[in-house]
């Protein structure tokens, strides 16, 4: 608190501490004063946020005429506590119609939240609040179309959502993490309409159907009764939803708090994580590993320095999932790998931001991360050295519904992982065929890799393993090379044949030439053998 204080010798330092409602606070089960000061808080409770006020109690001493003089200084705090806001997501999509009149457009609309509503059943997450309307649509050179234009929300709490919290302290934790799976299993449903649009309906165009591009997204944030945002005023943890101060309140699912007539404090249990405060009076608050609600301090007054708390990117949260830790920075609108990510997280979601390249080393510090998901950014090139360093601990890596075209076969080797590559752009050539030696593919993810508009024009939209297995794909790259030396070693064995039937040929009209010649006579030498035998050698 008292810097200056800190650093000096204290004599018979005592220390009483006062929390809200002017309550002394005494050693029990939720509290602790250390012999040094600390407050030791387990357990935070919405109820404890307030004023509190530490007296630091001290002598001087005069040694040479033993005079002593008792000092005193009064610290104030204000504590509150804060927790991460429930995730919702509102969504919209667009569909063809023949008309904006009829009952099929009603149909199609009900039809379609029964879907979705199945779809995301099993995370006890439902779709709220539809609605649609019917617009005309000119689009250049067309002529005027009709479209549904449909509303949805998507939230975590359908009937029964409390019984997935029973074993969980962090209830928010899970009911976040079934809300972003249910996200990507919408995400999947449409982007599936579209391609089946395109390459399975034998160009048979239906009347009603998923205009493609049309899906948008964005997260909305909700905060429990209670609890509000104020940027002003916690601008450490702008994104935070923080107990309402004294004097407001919270009695909806609203982000702010309101100013009421009377003071009212909610019984809703709450925790927090530790936190020091430097100085001879602290404030410590000891707690379990998994618990994600943090304490904001506001020192009131001027005798001490305000504690700096740093906070993830807006955005961006720690939380332990499933016993790992864990770094979601999910749709946080970041265009580049985020600085301080703790180097104990097992799991890094970096999904649905704006990523376009990825550069060596980027997560080299990451030493035990198991799970990595770049899904759904604008990836168009990665270093080959991308991934250094998590050759021995990363396991799954999602790639998917990015702008990659291809990859460098050497930002996978020595990887033991199994990869996402659906939904990108690829070029279809060899180098993808050398990458997917090198990794093996998440299970269902083979078929959504389908060849791009860099591939050859009678590649494009067809799927990339149904093809593999043919010559021609190795037009580019080392298969193109491989293509090179085959003509060439053809075109020297061309060659040589041609030399070899000239010399045959002349060798031939040469020999024909010599017949035509006189013969000369040619000196024959004959010798007796002891057997009578005669043999004739010509010289």
């Amino acid at each position: 608190m008292d810097l200056n204080r800190a650093n000096t010798e204290t004599v018979d330092p005592t220390y009483l501490w006062i929390g809200p409602k002017e309550k002394t606070l005494t050693d029990n089960s939720r509290i602790s004063i250390t012999e040094t000061g600390k407050l030791m808080v387990r357990d935070f409770l919405e109820p404890l946020s307030g004023l509190y006020s530490c007296t630091l109690s001290y002598k001087t001493v005069k040694a040479e005429i033993q005079e002593e003089t008792t000092i005193k200084r009064r610290y104030e705090f204000m504590i509150f506590a804060y927790r991460e806001p429930d995730y919702s997501y509102q969504m919209a999509v667009r569909f063809t119609t023949k008309s904006c009149v009829g009952r099929y457009n009603d149909l199609l609309f009900r039809v379609l939240r029964k879907i979705l509503d199945n779809l995301i059943s099993d995370l006890l997450c439902h779709v709220v609040e539809p609605s649609y309307k019917c617009h005309f649509v000119k689009i250049p050179e067309h002529s005027l179309l009709h479209e549904l234009f449909i509303a949805f929300r998507v939230d975590p709490f359908a009937p029964g959502w409390e019984s997935a919290c029973n074993d969980s302290v962090d209830c928010e934790d899970i009911t976040n993490r079934n809300i972003l799976k249910a996200r990507d299993r919408i995400e999947e449903f449409f982007r599936s309409q579209a391609y089946t649009f395109y390459h399975r309906l034998n160009n048979t165009v239906p009347a009603m159907h998923f205009v493609d591009h049309s899906f948008q997204v964005v997260r909305m944030d909700s905060c429990r009764p209670g609890f509000g945002k104020d940027e002003g005023l916690h601008s450490n943890c702008a994104s935070c939803c923080v107990v309402c101060s004294p004097g407001t309140f919270s009695p909806d699912v609203d982000v702010s708090c309101q100013i009421c007539a009377s003071t009212q404090i909610l019984q809703t249990p709450s925790l927090l994580r530790s936190y020091s405060t430097p100085g001879l009076c602290q404030s410590v608050a000891m707690l379990p590993p998994a618990v994600r609600l943090l304490p904001l301090l506001l020192v009131i007054g001027t005798r001490g320095p305000v504690p700096s708390l740093r906070s993830p990117p807006q955005g961006c949260y720690v939380a332990q999932e499933a016993g790992e830790r864990t770094f979601r920075c999910s749709q946080a609108g970041l265009s580049a790998v985020p600085t301080g990510i703790p180097n104990d997280t097992r799991k890094l979601f970096l999904d649905a931001n704006q990523l376009s390249s990825l550069p060596a080393g980027a997560f080299q510090h990451l030493s035990i991360l198991e799970e990595l998901d770049l899904s759904h950014n604008a990836l168009a090139h990665l270093s080959g050295a991308a991934f250094q360093g998590l050759a021995g601990t990363l396991r799954h890596l999602d790639l998917s519904a990015n702008q990659l075209a291809s990859v460098p076969v050497e930002a996978f080797v020595g990887l033991q992982i199994q990869v996402n590559l659906s939904a990108n752009p690829w070029r279809c050539d060899c180098a993808l065929q050398e990458v997917l030696r090198q990794v093996r593919l998440a299970s269902g993810t083979g078929t959504g890799i389908v060849c791009g508009p860099g591939a050859r024009p009678d590649l494009v939209g067809q799927e990339f393993l149904l093809l593999a297995g043919e010559k021609e794909l190795c037009g580019t790259g080392r298969g193109g090379a491989r293509r090179s030396t085959d003509v060439a070693l053809l075109v020297t064995m061309g060659g040589w044949l041609t030399l070899v039937v000239a010399y045959l040929v002349h060798y031939v009209w040469q020999n024909q030439d010599e017949t035509r010649r006189p013969l000369k006579r040619v000196p024959v030498l004959q010798v007796r053998s002891e057997d009578s035998s005669t043999l004739s050698t010509v010289v």
